[in-house]
């Protein structure tokens, strides 16, 4: 499904473009070209005047000069807002395209040069925040330390005395490049060079609170602002914290973050974690195993399931109303950005081919094909992991999302209950571009397509309706009765069978007729209910209700006890449950009668006897 762009929006666009072109042609007149033999590294290393750090920095002399000289540094930032967690606003300031690139090389200089301690965390190529939270792993006391404006703590001079230090600069190189790096006389969010300047800077801190957790047992680590201190002992040494209760960090501590090193801690979020308490490190969670908190994941499946239900439209509304006020602006046009962010952390957390992290990619991608969005197969990389990749475990692909949500409704209270607590089942709903009248050579066509592709191991079953057009396909009639139709690749596909309490419907079952007539005849809260193709009948040239001939159906080639869903009309008026509005009425319940389950454990043992 293609949408069509605002006006404004494709005006913004094409002038944002311009201006992208016209700057990159403005840079390539600037820019030295990349033909210089000796490492930059060493040339910024030696440096002793301003145009060998403009050589060492990719730019032509006159024109490094212009930026940093030219006019003032401020006016090469953009500020804007975003909304922290405790209501207050973060200052971001994003350099424009021709400081960002200078600062980019600075930075990608500055990183080769430092070398980390092994307690840094942030900012560092290939760790993130389940590595910093590794050390802290099961211990049993845990104390987070923040340190109150970390950028902006760290000054102008600060920064130049930094240059000074470690590479000798005379100071008029030393002004330069701070000057480079600073904003309105700090570090500023936003800067290429912010994070690597920022942990040069603390190097010192690094080492003194290193040493003072080895000497009291205990593990150290900072990402950027945040802190951490664990120890296996009963209690916290005295040179770390004074008191518990209330919490009073030790003088040591103290000295060496604010008077050594001038950076201020922050009270409001120092947090002691003591043996029973869920314990949290910059988001994960530390107990047991490194793991993300319930209310992420319950989140998640909140957000697909307000998708599946209400549309994403409806979905992001409420999302962005009730939860998530901080979402970045380009997330707010689109609801699956949302959903694909918090998935991502979730597999981050967990690691890749994590079975939970699965089934939310899974189900988010046949969302995404269910409301006509464009999936990327071959980025859908949960699907084509070992989690996927191994007979453990089951795709089910469905017609249609009502057999799904019945299916895995079915299947949770089943298992609650000790039934086929060995299938470990991923739903999955037939694409809208296979059609219903399915062949063999589109069943094969769809094991081929991208979310199927490296699923060799994977058992596949596709269930179909019982209809009268094309059931014979999906079955092999054998002298035992029907059994499973086996297509290659591990794949298989059966129709549903009659259930056992309406053994006198041999065509046209869906998976609604699993329902006890109480419930699939139930009413909604306009009244309005499904109907059987077998309660009209004819009356001169139209189908009318036996019951009321003012509702009347248009004659079709239907079974008797085909579900009317649609168009049944009266006084003009359509009076038809949809399939949908009950199996939402169905799932939100939680509950299944004993009598449908029973028929619904006929499609599991089925699928149990494949996967055997």
């Amino acid at each position: 499904m293609e949408s069509v762009l605002p006006c404004s929006y494709q005006a913004g666009y094409v002038l944002n473009l311009s201006r992208k072109i016209a700057l990159e042609m403005e840079m390539s007149e600037h820019i030295l070209p990349k033909t210089m033999k000796e490492d930059p590294i060493n040339i910024f290393r030696r440096a002793t005047s301003k145009q060998e750090v403009a050589f060492a920095l990719g730019f032509k002399y006159n024109y490094f000069l212009y930026l940093i000289y030219g006019n003032d540094i401020e006016s090469h930032y953009t500020e804007f807002n975003i909304q922290k967690r405790n209501g207050k606003q973060r200052t971001i300031a994003a350099p424009d395209g021709r400081l960002k690139q200078l600062q980019k090389n600075l930075a990608a200089i500055l990183v080769r040069i430092y070398k980390p301690k092994y307690c840094v965390k942030a900012f560092i190529p290939g760790s993130n925040i389940v590595y910093n939270a590794s050390p802290h792993l099961r211990k049993k006391n845990i104390l987070k330390i923040d340190l109150e404006d970390f950028f902006p703590s760290i000054h102008f001079g600060r920064v130049r005395n930094l240059f000074t230090a470690v590479f000798n600069f005379p100071i008029d190189i030393s002004t330069m490049l701070a000057r480079i790096c600073c904003y309105k006389g700090a570090l500023p969010q936003g800067a290429p060079t912010s994070p690597i300047v920022s942990n040069m800077i603390c190097l010192r801190l690094d080492g003194q609170l290193s040493r003072l957790a080895k000497d009291n047992r205990c593990a150290y680590t900072r990402y950027a602002d945040d802190i951490t201190l664990s120890t296996n002992e009963d209690n916290f040494s005295k040179a770390i914290l004074r008191e518990q209760s209330p919490l009073l960090l030790s003088e040591k501590i103290i000295e060496v973050i604010e008077k050594n090193n001038f950076f201020k801690i922050n009270r409001y979020k120092t947090r002691l974690m003591v043996k029973n308490d869920s314990k949290f490190i910059t988001g994960v969670k530390v107990n047991e195993k490194i793991n993300v908190s319930r209310r992420k994941y319950r989140e998640v499946r909140a957000m697909l399931h307000a998708v599946q239900h209400f549309g994403p439209e409806l979905a992001l509304i409420e999302h962005l109303a009730k939860y998530d006020k901080r979402c970045t602006t380009s997330q707010r046009g689109d609801i699956f950005k949302i959903i694909d962010g918090k998935i991502s952390f979730i597999s981050m957390v967990r690691g890749e081919g994590d079975y939970l992290a699965a089934k939310l990619k899974v189900k988010s991608a046949f969302l995404k094909e269910s409301f006509g969005r464009k999936i990327n197969y071959d980025n859908l990389d949960i699907l084509q992991s070992s989690v996927i990749n191994t007979n453990k475990y089951i795709i089910v692909i469905t017609e249609g999302k009502t057999d799904r949500m019945y299916l895995s409704l079915a299947l949770r209270i089943l298992q609650k209950r000790g039934k086929f607590t060995d299938l470990n089942i991923l739903f999955y709903i037939l694409p809208k571009t296979a059609g219903c009248g399915v062949c063999k050579n589109d069943l094969a066509a769809l094991n081929t397509k991208g979310l199927f592709l490296n699923c060799s191991l994977c058992k596949k079953i596709y269930i179909f309706d019982r209809d009268i057009d094309n059931q014979s396909r999906y079955f092999c009639k054998t002298e035992h009765g029907e059994v499973p139709k086996y297509w290659g690749n591990n794949t298989w596909s059966f129709i549903l069978p009659i259930p056992y309490f309406r053994k006198n419907i041999d065509k046209a079952v869906s998976i609604e007729h699993f329902l006890i007539d109480d419930r699939l005849f139930s009413l909604d809260d306009d009244g309005r209910r499904l109907y059987f193709y077998g309660e009209f009948v004819q009356v001169g040239e139209q189908l009318v209700h036996q019951n009321d001939s003012s509702i009347s159906i248009k004659k079709q080639k239907k079974e008797f006890y085909t579900i009317i869903d649609d168009k049944v009309m009266q006084n003009k008026k359509n009076i038809a449950r949809s399939k949908y509005s009950l199996a939402v009425d169905v799932f939100d319940s939680d509950y299944i009668d004993d009598v449908s389950l029973q028929a619904f454990s006929e499609i599991f043992e089925i699928i149990e006897r494949i996967a055997k």
